[in-house]
C-alpha cells in the first residue's frame, strides 16, 4: 500500500517549496543585477572623477597658452621708397594713406605717428602725428617761409608754455584764423602754424611745421597740445626719418 499525505502536510511542503524558489529567485535577480549594472557609485566618487576631469581640461588651457604664448611674432612687412637722394626703408604699418585727390603719388612717403610714442598708429587707432617726406625743394626754406609769414602776422606778442612766442595774423591775409608759434627771436629753432582756438574745423592735428633734414623736406601735422614740448616733437620726427635711412 502506497502511504498518503494529509493534506495539512501537503499545504506546508508547498508552502516550504514556494519559500525555497521565492529565495532563489531573489538570490538569482541580485546575482544578475550585480553583474549587469555593477555597484552604484557613491556621490563622492563621482566629486573626485569631476575634480579629475576640471583638472586635465586646465593643464590643456594651459598648456596650449603656453604654445600660443611662445609662438614666433609674425615677420614685419617691410616697404621701401626713394625719396629725392635718400633711400628709406620703413615698416609697412608705419605707411599712411594717399590722399584721395591724388591718383598716383611719386617720391613721396607718408606715416602715421602716435604721440608722443612716435611708434606706428593702428589700423583702428587715430593718428596724432601725420609725416610727408618729400624731395627738398628751394620754396620750403625755412628762413623764406619764415621771412613770408612774418609779412602778415598783427604787432604784439604773447608768450606761451614751452617758451613759444605766438603772434596771431592779420584779417584778410591768406593765413587769417591761424596763429603764427615761434621760438624765440625769430623762429630759427622753431616755428608753425596752428589753427586759431575759436576756428571752426574737424581737423584735429590743427599745428603744421616743415623741416629741413638731410636732404628731405619734412612736413608735420600734429595737434596743438604738442606745442609745450616743440623740442621733442622735432627731435622725434628727425630721428624717426633717420631710422628710417638706408645707404645705397
Amino acid at each position: 500500500m502506497i502511504p498518503t499525505m494529509s493534506h495539512a502536510a501537503a499545504l506546508e511542503a508547498a508552502r516550504s517549496a514556494t519559500v525555497a524558489n521565492g529565495r532563489a529567485a531573489a538570490a538569482e535577480l541580485r546575482r544578475l543585477k550585480h553583474i549587469a549594472v555593477g555597484p552604484v557609485p557613491r556621490m563622492d566618487s563621482l566629486v573626485w572623477i569631476a575634480l579629475l576631469l576640471l583638472a586635465l581640461v586646465g593643464c590643456g588651457g594651459v598648456g596650449f597658452g603656453l604654445w600660443w604664448a611662445n609662438l614666433p611674432p609674425p615677420p614685419v612687412q617691410m616697404l621701401e621708397m626713394r625719396v629725392g637722394s635718400e633711400k628709406l626703408v620703413f615698416p609697412e604699418s608705419y605707411k599712411g594713406p594717399r590722399p584721395p585727390d591724388m591718383a598716383r603719388e611719386v617720391g613721396v612717403i607718408r606715416l602715421r605717428v602716435m604721440w608722443p610714442s612716435m611708434a606706428a598708429a593702428g589700423p583702428l587707432e587715430k593718428a596724432d602725428v601725420h609725416i610727408t617726406v618729400g624731395a627738398a625743394a628751394p620754396a620750403t626754406d625755412p628762413a623764406a617761409q619764415f621771412a613770408t609769414l612774418a609779412r602778415f602776422v598783427m604787432p604784439g606778442a604773447w608768450s606761451n608754455p614751452g617758451g613759444l612766442v605766438s603772434r596771431n595774423f592779420k584779417k584778410g591775409s591768406p593765413f587769417e584764423g591761424e596763429e603764427l608759434f615761434m621760438a624765440p627771436p625769430a623762429g630759427e629753432l622753431f616755428f608753425a602754424r596752428c589753427l586759431s582756438d575759436g576756428a571752426a574745423t574737424k581737423i584735429d592735428e590743427g599745428c603744421r611745421m616743415v623741416l629741413k633734414h638731410r636732404g628731405v623736406d619734412i612736413a608735420v601735422r600734429f595737434p596743438r597740445e604738442a606745442l609745450t614740448d616743440w623740442r621733442a616733437l622735432s627731435d622725434g620726427v628727425r630721428a624717426l626719418v633717420d631710422g628710417f635711412r638706408h645707404d645705397g
